[in-house]
Parts: structure tokens; sequence; C-alpha cells
């Protein structure tokens, strides 16, 4: 019940929140009537009125009648007497008398609703009222909205024995009198003036209502709608203002959309168009609110060349099933090969079960169409012109990432070419080192061989060169080993199996793999902490990363390095921060640091695009090894990880590797890896025409 109420009243605060602008423009609206009444009131129409009292009774109007004047002359008596401190018996005589004469000159008058006697002290002598009169004497012909209308005329009584100053003041409250018609005449011309204010303000705020108030609460309205995860396109815009807003929301949409399909196809590696393709309606409708948007994959018929709908990329919120609605599309398309950019409206079926549609084609040749389909709802009115260059705006949009996603899967197989042209090479060199270095050592032990046992053994010397010879082809025999197991750590990419491994071992191990093959000027130092927990890693990858890296290193040195000055130094360090519960893995080196191809140092700014597919630095395309995408690939698609690149104050460079103790890798990397990786390598493998267990 509480989580119902609690829905309540959320439901009211969004209701409120979407027609706000609707009630406060409202109340301002009756607000500014009632004050435009209460202004013209109270600022003109009852001053009028009171000028008109004035002029045809005037201010002495109150004495003109005998009871009038009997009343006056009674409160000169009554403010004498009070003067000079008569005797009491005599103020009462007298103000019994006042009151006598009050009550028949309000009999006899009846405008009059008070009579007011007082010092010029303010001190009360004597008061009488009928306030009554005040309600009795208004009517719809003689007031508007004020029905308590009171003025009052004044009779100053002067001091006994100095006319000149006053002592009292008799007041007389006269209201408006009924059947006097020049106040009537007076009432239904302001009235006339206020129904025409009112009218004139009715229709500016109809004006203001229509033209802008009303737009902006729809704006209002489909923004809360957004929140919610609602189109922000009004689909039946009424005024400006929305065609206005729908035009920005378009614009925005559209971005938004262009941004999320970038995102979609650098961020995941997309090679293949149909995992796209897959994911374009629903980007389309959540960023536009386009309901019934398809993509349409249609090829040609073998023999007649007509063009046959062969899948659907489509939502399930449709309104002709596809079983239905491929006949229509292979109808309207025909056997010729329509352009590519120009959007249609077209109808299926007809009368009530017929509907209109969008369609576009997004990418053909002479015998692969793909088209972009958006579905009208059966019974609504055909799109207009707005709609349609909406729809074609996102056809160009998925033009374009269409285009983009093939020309990745182009990069993609370009740069494996080029990793395994890479691989090969250094692959050959490798085994070229050790054939011939195991080559000298058969020579020597075949000669030792070839002598007397007693003659090797009577000599130390010779003894001590065939153990060495021995141990010799041994090491190259491990080596050997070593060599083939890091470059088949390349299928590893498709079925990994992670261990839980000691990262100082595994660090010091590749180290010392790579000191057997690099030359003698170039030294590899390893710097290991010994309080580094074991990790569950996929270890074949991460050696092949890490060899990598050493052999970027190792080609930056040489190409820092002179014949003066051939050598150079390879740092790899290893430590457990156990604030953050990772470990940093860190290869640097005392090369020309990571420079474009004008020599020039990359800024932190320019670091982070080394690691982006089918970026280089180095002059005409040459590398080695799988590249740094992949490094960061392994790092971080396999691990959980970051790799983070550094030019270092000193000369050379700086490759951070930071792997999380946390990740379990084992569990979930091989979902967590993208499938267009795995697209790719099988890419790869259908390039090689093998396959990688």
């Amino acid at each position: 019940m509480a989580r119902a109420a609690i829905e309540t009243v959320g439901e009211l605060r969004s209701r409120f929140r979407r027609h706000s602008l609707l009630v406060v423009s409202t109340a301002l609206y009756l607000a500014a009537i009632a004050g435009t009444l209460y202004t013209i009131e109270t600022a003109y129409y009852l001053p009028a009125k009171w000028d008109l009292i004035r002029i045809q009774l005037s201010d002495r109007s109150y004495i003109d009648s005998k009871t009038g004047i009997d009343y006056h002359l009674a409160a000169i008596e009554y403010a004498s007497a009070h003067y000079h401190n008569a005797p009491a018996d005599r103020m009462e005589s007298i103000r019994g008398r006042l009151k006598e004469r009050g009550r028949a000159y309000m009999d006899a008058s009846p405008t009059l609703t008070a009579l007011l006697l007082e010092t010029t002290a303010g001190e009360q002598l004597y008061f009488a009222e009928r306030r009554v009169r005040l309600a009795a004497q208004h009517n719809f012909s003689n007031s508007i909205l004020t029905r308590s209308f009171e003025r009052q005329a004044q009779q100053t009584i002067a001091r006994p024995g100095d006319a000149l100053e006053t002592y009292a003041v008799s007041r007389v409250f006269v209201t408006t009198a009924l059947g006097n018609q020049a106040i009537e005449r007076l009432t239904n011309s302001y009235r006339a003036a206020m129904l025409g204010s009112v009218g004139f303000l009715s229709l500016i705020y109809y004006m203001l209502l229509i033209l802008l108030i009303l737009p902006l609460s729809r704006l209002l309205a489909c923004l809360e709608m957004r929140q919610g995860g609602g189109s922000t396109i009004i689909a039946s815009p009424r005024s400006h203002v929305e065609r206005a807003y729908n035009s920005l929301a378009r614009d925005a949409s559209l971005t938004r959309l262009s941004k999320e399909l970038r995102e979609i196809i650098s961020g995941e590696g997309l090679s293949h168009v149909e995992p796209f393709l897959d994911r374009v309606p629903r980007l389309v409708e959540n960023n536009l609110g386009i309901v019934g948007c398809q993509v349409w994959a249609a090829s040609r018929r073998t023999g007649s060349g007509a063009w046959q709908i062969e899948k659907s990329f489509a939502r399930e919120l449709t309104w002709f099933r596809p079983a239905e609605f491929a006949p229509v599309l292979e109808t309207l398309l025909g056997d010729s090969v329509p352009q590519a950019g120009v959007g249609h409206l077209a109808r299926a079926g007809d009368g009530e079960g017929g509907h209109a549609f969008f369609w576009d084609v997004l990418d053909s040749t002479h015998e692969r169409l793909l088209l972009f389909v958006v579905q009208i709802p059966p019974g609504a009115p055909e799109p207009a012109p707005w709609w349609i260059d909406c729809f074609s705006r996102v056809g160009n949009e998925l033009r374009y990432a269409i285009f983009s996603v093939e020309e990745q899967r182009r990069m993609i197989l370009a740069e494996k070419s080029k990793a395994n042209v890479s691989l090969s090479r250094n692959l050959g060199h490798d085994l070229t080192n050790i054939i011939a270095t195991s080559k000298l050592e058969l020579m020597n032990v075949k000669m030792f061989l070839s002598m007397r046992a007693e003659d090797v053994r009577k000599s130390p010397a010779k003894e001590q060169i065939f153990r060495e010879s021995l141990e010799a082809l041994l090491n190259n025999t491990r080596f050997l080993q070593e060599i083939v197991n890091l470059y088949r750590s390349f299928s590893y990419i498709q079925k990994p199996r992670f261990e839980e491994v000691d990262i100082a071992e595994l660090v010091e191990d590749v180290s010392q793999l790579y000191r057997l093959s690099v030359s003698r000027h170039i030294r590899v130092e390893t710097r290991l902490a010994g309080d580094i927990p074991p990790v569950r890693v996929e270890p074949r990858l991460l050696r092949l990363a890490l060899f990598n890296l050493l052999t970027n290193a190792a080609e930056a040195i040489k190409r820092a390095t002179s014949a003066d000055n051939p050598a150079g130094s390879i740092v790899v360090s290893a430590q457990f921060d156990a604030a953050q519960r990772r470990i940093a893995i860190a290869v640097e080196d005392t090369g020309t640091g990571i420079c474009d191809r004008d020599g020039n140092l990359l800024n932190p700014d320019q670091l982070s695009e080394i690691f982006r597919l089918g970026f280089s630095t180095k002059a005409n395309q040459e590398g080695e090894g799988l590249g740094l995408n992949w490094v960061q690939t392994i790092v971080r698609e396999f691990h959980g990880g970051e790799i983070v690149a550094a030019n270092r104050p000193g000369g050379g460079a700086s490759f951070a590797i930071r792997l999380p103790t946390a990740h379990h890798a084992g569990m979930d990397s091989s979902t967590k890896f993208t499938s267009a990786k795995r697209g790719e390598e099988h890419t790869l493998q259908e390039a090689r025409g093998e396959t990688i267990p």
C-alpha cells in the first residue's frame, strides 16, 4: 500500500510538472483579470460615482430638508453645551433631542448610512448608523463589483465666541441612491469598459495559449516522457514553436544516434554488418521514437534476376508480418537496382487494411540490397514532408555507419595480415638465430665425438667445452620450445584458459626468454616486488602482450642508438598496489620515446590514440608483433585491466599494465570479450584457410 501511495504521488507530481505551465499561466490570466477589474472599479468608477453624487447633492444637501436642518441645529447645540461643560441634566436633555432628530433625519433620507458628531480632538459626541442600507441601496443597475459604496460629507461647527476656530465636525455618510439614472448610465458605461478589458485580456491570453503556452506545455510533457524513455519529437506539431522544437530535437536525436552508432562500431570493433543491423531498429526507436523501423536484406533470384527478400532485421512491433510484407517489397523492387539515398513513400495493400511505409536503400550492388523501411501504423495519415526528411536523414546516418563497418572490416583484415607477416618474420628471425647457434654447437659436439674419449678426458679444457656445447644445445632446445609456445599463444584468443599465476615468475620468465633473443647491447633488467599475490590470468596471452611490449622497446632502442653508442636498457618491473587491489607491470626503455612519423614526441592527449586499431607511428607502416591494439585487447577485454603509455622525462617510453586482483577472468572473459573480436578472428581464419583450436 505504501508503495502504491508513493507511485500515486509520483504520478501526480509528474502530471503537475507536465501541466505546470498551463496551470501557472491560467492563474496569472485570472489574476490579471481580477487586477484589471479591481483597478477600474476603485481608481475610476467609484470616484466618478462619488463626483456625480456630490454634483447632484452638494456637500450641504443633507440640511436642505427640515429634518436635516433640525439635526444640524441639535448638533450645534450639543457641541456648544459640551464646550461649556453644561450640567449633566441639560446635556442629557440636549442629547435626547439630538438622537430623536437624528432618527428622523435618517428616516427621511434613505441614502444616509451613518451620522457622526465629534470634536476636532477626536472625541465622539454622537454616532448612529444603519449599515443594512449599504446592501439595500445597491443592485445590478447602480453598482458593478462593490456593493458597499459609501462616502461622507461634513459640516464644521465653530468654537463658541470664536467663529474662526473649529470645535466640532458633523459627518454624514451617504451611499448610492436607487433609481438614479445618471449613476445607472455611469455604471453601464464602466461595466462595458470592464467587459471590453476582459475580452481584450482573454484575446491576448487565447493567442498566447495557442501560440506559446500549449506548445510549451506539450514540450514539457514531451521532455517528461523522454525521461521515462519516450520520444522527444512531437508527432503532430501544431505551432511554429513545436515545429521549431521538433527540428532542434530531431537534429539532437540524429546527433545522438550518430554518436551511439560510432561508439558501437569503434568501441565494440564490429567487423560484420549483420550484428550491427540487428541493433538498428532499437537504436532508431530509442533516439527518435520511430516505431516500425526495419532493415531488410535482398538478393538476386537465380535465373530471373528479380530481387528476393532473404532476411529481416526488424523488431517484433510491426504492422505487417514479414511473410506478408516481403512480397510487397519484392514487387516494389522488381529487377532494377534502386538508387541509394533516395527515399520513397509507398503503400502496402488497399482500403482499411493498407498502410503507408517509407523505404530507402542503405547499400546496393548488383547482387545485394539493404533496405531501410519505416512502417506507418494502419489508419494513420501519411507522414508529412518533415517526417520524410527525418527518415531520409536516418537513412544517411545508417549508410555512413554501414560504410564504417565495412571499412573497419577491411582494416581488420589488413591488420591481421600485417600481424601474421610480423609473427612470421619474428618467428623466422628467432628460429634462424636458434638454428645458427645450434649448428655451431653441433659442430663442436661432432668434433669432440670424432676424438678418442681418452684424449678428451685427459684435457679438462676440452671436456669443459664439450659440456658447454651440450648445455647450449639443451638451452637452445628449451628456447625453441618457448618461442614456439609464445607464438602459439595467439590461438588462445579463441578459447582462453585462465590459471592462478605468480606474476613475478611470469614476468621473469618472459624477460629471461627475451634476453636470449635480443642483442647483447640491450640490457633487460627486472625489478620484482616480493609481496605480489597470485592472480587468475590467461598466462599465454599475457606473456604474448609482454613480449610484444619488449619487442617494441627493443626496436625503439635500436632507433635511438648509433654505432658509437649502441647500448640501451629495458627495465621490467612488477609490484602490488594494496590500496587499489591491483598489480602493476611496467616496461620502460631508453629508446626514442613515443613519437609521430615526423619524430616529434606525442603529447598526453595523443598518447591514447596509439592503441586505436590501424594507428601507427612508424614510417611505411613497419611494425612488429601484434600491435598495441591487440595488447590493449588482451589487457582490457580478457583481464579487465588497463594499459597506459607515457613518454619518460629522461627519454624513452613507459608502458604500464594494471591488472585488478579481484577480476574473475576465468568465469566471464569468454563472454566479456566482444563478439566483434571473435568475428575478426573468424575472418582471419577464413582468409588464411586455417582453423585455430
